[in-house]
C-alpha cells in the first residue's frame, strides 16, 4: 500500500506544534507554573541555553515524527476532514500520551498540576497537527 503523505503539511504541522509548545510554556501562560512544579530555577534554565540549539533540534525532530505519524494515520484509515483530525488526535492523545504522562505522578511523584499543563499542551498540539496534516494535502 503506497501512502500519501505530504511532506509540506508534515512540516507545517511540526512548526505549529512547536509554535503552541513555545506559546504554552512562555513564563507569562503556564512557563512559570511549570518551572515551579519541576523545581527549575531561572539560574538552571539560564544554564540550560547552553545547549537550547540542540534541544530545539531534537524537540523539532520529535514534533516531525509526531507528525509523520499523524499524516500515516490519516492516509491508512482513510479519514479526511477536520471532524475525523480532531478524534483521531483525542484518540491518540487518550490512548498513548495519557497514559505515558501519568507515569510521571505515579512513579516520579510529580504533581498533578504537571500532568495537567502537560496534558493540555499535547491535546492542543495534536489537535493542529491533525488538522494540518488533514487540510494539507
Amino acid at each position: 500500500m503506497i501512502l500519501d503523505i505530504n511532506v509540506w503539511a508534515v512540516l507545517v504541522a511540526a512548526v505549529a506544534n512547536m509554535a503552541i509548545g513555545f506559546a504554552w510554556y512562555h513564563p507569562s501562560v503556564f512557563g512559570g507554573v511549570w518551572m515551579t512544579l519541576i523545581r527549575v530555577t531561572p539560574e538552571m534554565m539560564e544554564q540550560g541555553q547552553k545547549r537550547m540549539a540542540s534541544s530545539m533540534a531534537i524537540a523539532f525532530v520529535a514534533s516531525i515524527l509526531i507528525a509523520l505519524a499523524f499524516a500515516y494515520l490519516f492516509s491508512a484509515l482513510f479519514l479526511s476532514g477536520i471532524a475525523q483530525a480532531v478524534l483521531l488526535a483525542f484518540v491518540v492523545w487518550l490512548g498513548f500520551f495519557v497514559p505515558t504522562l501519568v507515569d510521571s505522578v505515579l512513579w516520579e511523584q510529580r504533581p498533578w498540576r504537571l500532568f495537567l499543563i502537560n496534558t493540555s499542551y499535547r491535546i492542543v498540539g495534536l489537535i493542529a497537527i491533525a488538522i494540518i496534516t488533514a487540510l494539507i494535502v
